[in-house]
């Protein structure tokens, strides 16, 4: 299957418009914590991706795009599970914080996929995303924790090498997976 850079950018661009489309997902006055967030979160999937895309990694892209909508579904599809009320009381969707699982996403892709010298930068960033979640009372500090990890788990998942093998033994056969990250 030939990869398409210009489809895995729109497919970027239409998840992450998705998330923000949300009620309530974002819609701080510019200059503040917030708003930084909301740029932040906004920015590091555009870099991780156009990184992917300077690069002609295609694999990389594509690992990035499996990420960044399985983080995307799972966040989602929490919210609506669990409806949680904001500590500002603007509406029921704080658990998880899909900025947070958005910005982490990407700064443990780029980490995974270029290393902790631009990984570091890009969890500083993320990291910063989390805080202003939480500073402006759109989120609990559990909810942005649990976004984290999302985020984080998603890239690894997306990155790792899945090696299958058969296991047997004398108590019987079963199917196993090592991760290789």
């Amino acid at each position: 299957m030939k990869f398409d850079r210009h489809v895995a950018l729109a497919a970027l661009v239409l998840s992450g418009s998705a998330l923000l489309s949300q009620p309530g997902a974002s819609q701080a006055p510019p200059g503040g914590t917030e708003h930084a967030g909301d740029v932040i979160m906004m920015a590091l999937p555009v870099l991780a991706v156009g990184t992917t895309l300077a690069l002609e990694d295609h694999r990389g892209s594509r690992q990035f795009l499996i990420g960044f909508v399985a983080n995307a579904s799972v966040t989602a599809g929490l919210k609506i599970l669990i409806s949680k009320d904001r500590p500002d009381g603007s509406d029921d969707d704080s658990f998880p914080s899909g900025h947070t699982s958005i910005a982490f996403q990407s700064a443990s892709f780029i980490h995974l996929r270029y290393g902790l010298r631009y990984g570091a930068p890009a969890y500083a960033a993320a990291a910063l995303v989390g805080h202003s979640r939480v500073h402006s009372r759109r989120h609990f500090v559990e909810d942005v924790v649990v976004g984290a990890m999302i985020g984080t788990v998603s890239s690894l998942l997306s990155t790792a090498r899945l090696q299958p093998r058969l296991l047997v033994n004398t108590g019987g056969v079963g199917l196993g997976a090592t991760l290789h990250f």
